[in-house]
This record gives structure tokens, sequence and C-alpha cells, in this order.
């Protein structure tokens, strides 16, 4: 009996060894495909080197399946650290991919590709307000991309990333020139790489800033050769918003299609804000002009009599009012008698030429008279220019209240209507500029600044300025009325023929 439970035991101990001898090969087995093919998580972003429009593509490989990990991305621009992050989880391959993956945390949730970079936030200074703004486009951005372990809102501070890589986003391609102005004209010209001549656009930003150079730098590098204009806050330029000069504008349009590197038959004008006001002026003033974009910018004129008005007295101060995120001013423009702004243009003229422009206006070329004398008859004959007019609409604009592009549009007489395109945002606020920039519901322009606003009152001074848009609606704004504007820009500026410019060269 004893002989017997004891072979049993020796047969069991064998079998035993034998076991273990398998798993011994396996794991040997296992490891070795380990060694071979693991090295750990490892992090690609294509491309490394691209344009600030221009999406990424990034992978993340090597993690266990379903492992959970912290993704950051920052850049220092300014002296200032901007930082963004979220938290995905590995699919069953241990594969993270920013097109298919959702974010389930941080700064942006979702399938956002493009949410790292406009989900970016600065870190480091003590404005409530700091926008991302690149003043050197000549020079790139510099991101960093982090990955590290679990899901840690500080991950920067308690563990060494398991990898990580750097981006490059460019707002001025290699070979496009940057050309600063010294003279009367104050800003920055930018010609694409090639033989001209090229289409020629004019770029406005708004009242609070002087001089953005950012989006002329990309439209040259989509082949438009572009005038960034600063008509304000500059040596020899106004430093009251309503004293800005449209003249001055006029004049530097006038300088800057005559360059040898234009196409005068191919122009249009760009303006967000209170360039989006002057974008459309020119628009009115030059039948040359193909094409006007104006994002965000003032649609109306208080007087039948002018196209633009020198003066803030019409707007209504008593209606600037502070919010929980800062003063708003989107109802100041409310009047009893709003025009829009593309009518009426020959009364701007100066005196000396206003007989030549009203009988422009108001007789063909044979003498025959278009209108009578009514002024209510002749208000459209400046949408008779055939320019094409593109119109971006913030739908939580907190500075310029989007019905008047409401009141634009239906302003316009029926037989140009299809020369006007309206698109709306919701969600969207009052900046609206190329896409996957950082958006803040508001700025902090400062007691100086601030009071150069006429319509802003003295006990404001000191406070922030609501702009609107909540970060993924405003970003997705951006993305698509970016390729809208290019879609429009190449049809009607960059792509026609001398035969389709009704108002012929200067």
């Amino acid at each position: 009996m004893t002989s017997r439970i004891s072979d049993t035991i020796q047969r069991s101990l064998r079998r035993l060894k034998i076991l273990s001898n398998h798993m011994a090969v396996r794991r040997r087995i296992c490891s070795s495909l380990v060694d071979q093919s693991h090295h750990g998580p490892c992090i690609t972003v294509t491309p490394s080197v691209g344009m600030v429009d221009e999406k990424v593509n990034f992978d993340i490989r090597g993690l266990v399946a379903k492992q959970i990990v912290t993704v950051v991305a920052d850049v220092v621009e300014n002296g200032m650290k901007f930082e963004s992050w979220c938290v995905f989880q590995a699919d069953g391959n241990g594969e993270i991919n920013n097109f298919s993956t959702e974010s389930i945390h941080g700064t942006f949730k979702g399938i956002e590709p493009m949410g790292l970079f406009w989900s970016l936030r600065c870190v480091s200074a003590p404005k409530k307000y700091v926008r991302l703004v690149k003043k050197d486009v000549s020079t790139p951005m510099n991101f960093s991309i982090k990955v590290y372990p679990d899901n840690q809102n500080k991950a920067t501070l308690m563990h060494q990333p398991l990898t990580e890589t750097s981006v490059q986003r460019l707002y001025k391609k290699p070979g496009v020139k940057r050309i600063p102005l010294a003279g009367k004209f104050k800003g920055t010209i930018f010609i694409p790489e090639g033989d001209g001549p090229f289409p020629g656009l004019i770029d406005m930003y708004g009242a609070l800033v002087s001089l953005v150079e950012t989006r002329a730098a990309l439209l040259a590098s989509h082949g438009y050769a572009t005038l960034a204009l600063s008509y304000l806050y500059g040596e020899g330029l106004p430093d009251m918003v309503y004293d800005a000069d449209f003249t001055y504008i006029k004049e530097a349009f006038e300088w800057f299609i005559k360059q040898d590197y234009i196409d005068k038959n191919r122009l249009g004008t760009v303006g967000i804000s209170f360039g989006g006001l002057f974008s459309l002026v020119l628009a009115s003033v030059f039948p040359q002009v193909r094409a006007a974009v104006d994002i965000n910018g003032i649609p109306i004129t208080p007087e039948v009599n002018t196209i633009i008005c020198d003066t803030a007295d019409w707007l209504d101060k008593n209606k600037v009012f502070k919010a929980e995120e800062g003063i708003v001013i989107k109802n100041v423009y409310d009047c009893d008698n709003p025009w829009p702004v593309p009518v009426r243009f020959y009364f701007y003229f100066p005196k000396n030429e206003r007989s030549r422009a009203i009988m422009t206006l108001l007789f063909n070329s044979n003498g025959t008279p278009l209108f009578n004398k009514d002024i209510q008859r002749t208000s459209f004959l400046a949408w008779q220019h055939g320019a094409k007019i593109l119109v971006i609409a913030g739908e939580d604009d907190q500075q310029m209240h989007p019905k008047w592009y409401t009141f634009y549009y239906d302003s316009c007489p029926p037989q140009f209507k299809a020369n006007v395109k309206v698109y709306r945002y919701p969600g969207a606020g009052h900046m609206i500029e190329p896409p996957y920039i950082p958006n803040t519901r508001g700025v902090s322009p400062g007691r100086n600044r601030l009071r150069t606003v006429d319509f802003v009152p003295e006990k404001f001074y000191d406070e922030d300025m609501m702009v609107g848009g909540w970060p993924d609606k405003h970003a997705h704004a951006e993305e698509d009325s970016w390729k809208k504007i290019l879609n429009f820009l190449e049809e009607n500026v960059k792509h026609v023929s001398q035969e389709d410019n009704p108002g012929g060269e200067f």
C-alpha cells in the first residue's frame, strides 16, 4: 500500500516537472517574442513639420491592451506657456490614434483629432484671458507632446513620460517673402514663392490690436500676395478707434495693388471685427475688388448718406454692460435707421470727386440715366460692382450682434443676393481665426487699450472684455469657415480671368 502511494506521488511529481518544463519553455518563447517586437510605448506624428491649418495624425503604439494614458501638449510663445491634456484608453492592440480614439477626460472630450491644439490654455500668465498669438511668423511654433501613464491631471509633476515627441507648426511656408513696411503705410507684405504676378489681398484685424501677421502669412502660403495692414496705434496712426482713417486704408490699398507682383485683375479683401467693416467698404469703393470676406465685422451704418460713420456718437454707451466673464458691447450698434454698408459709397468721396462719382453712379457710359435722384432707389448701386461677399458670423459673438447679418442679407437687392453668402456658426464667438488656434471667451486689453474704444464708458476701463465662443464649437467653426474662406477666394479671386472683371484695371 505504501509502495503504491509512493509510486503515485512520484508519478505526480514527474508530471509536475514535465508541466513545469513546458511552462518554462512557453515563458521563454513569450519573452522572446516580446523582446523582438515590443520596445515600449512610442508616439509618431505626421507631419512632424507642417502648416498651422494642416491636421496632424498621431499614433501611440506599444501600450498594454486597454491601457489608460494621459497625453499632454505644450508650447511656449511670447514667454508664456500654453498647455492642453487629455486621457485616452488604448484599444485591444495597445494603440491610440487621435482620429479614432475618444478623449474621456481633459481639456477636451470625445473624438477630436486636433483637440490638443485648439484646447491649449495659458498656464503661466497672471491675466485671466491670454490668447495664443504668434508674433514672429518667420519662426515655427514648437510643440511637445508627452504620454504619461494612468489618468493624471498633473502628469508632468508625478512621472517621467512613457514617450514623447515634438511638432513644428508654421504660419509662413518656406519660400514666402516677408517685407515689413517702414514708410507712410504701416504693416507687412507677404509674397508667395514663385513667379508673379499673384492675386492680391489686403488683410485687416480688429480695433484692439495694432498688427497681426498670422492670417496674412498663411494666405500668402496659399498663393496670395497679402498686405497685413495696421491702421491704429502705430507711429503716425490714430489711437482712438473711431479716428481710424479710411482714406489711409484706401490709399494703402491703391499703392499695394500697383506693385509689380500684384495681378490687378485678381483682388480681394479680408477682415475681422473692425477690419471686416473696412473689408466691405473697400469692396464698395473699388469696383476692381472681386471678393470681400467679413468675419464678424460691422455690416451697418447709421446714416443713409454715408458709407461709414467717422464718429462713435451713434453708438449707445448705455448698452455696454458687465457680465461675469467681462463687458459685453454687442448691443451698442442698435440704431433707429440702420443701413447696410455696401451702399451709397459715392457720398464718402472727397468733395472735389463727388460730382464725378455721382455721375458715374447715376448714368451709364452713354449718358443714359440709370435712376432718378431718389436716394432710396440709388442706394443699392454699389452692389452692382459684382463683388462677391462672404460673411462669417459667430452666433455667440459678444462684440457684434449676429442679428445684423440677417439685416445685411435681407437689405441686399434681390438681383444681387446671389453675390452674398452668410455662414452662421452656433456657439462660435467673435475671434474666428484660422483653424486649431485656441479661443478664449474674453480678452484682457488693459486700461490703456480699452480707453481707446470710444463707446466704452470709463467705469469699465479696468474690466475684461467678452468675445464669446465655446471651445469645441468655436474650434469647429474655425475649421469649417477657413475651408469656406479659402474656397471662396480661390473661386472668386485666384481662378478668374480679366474678362470676368466688371471693374477693369486701375
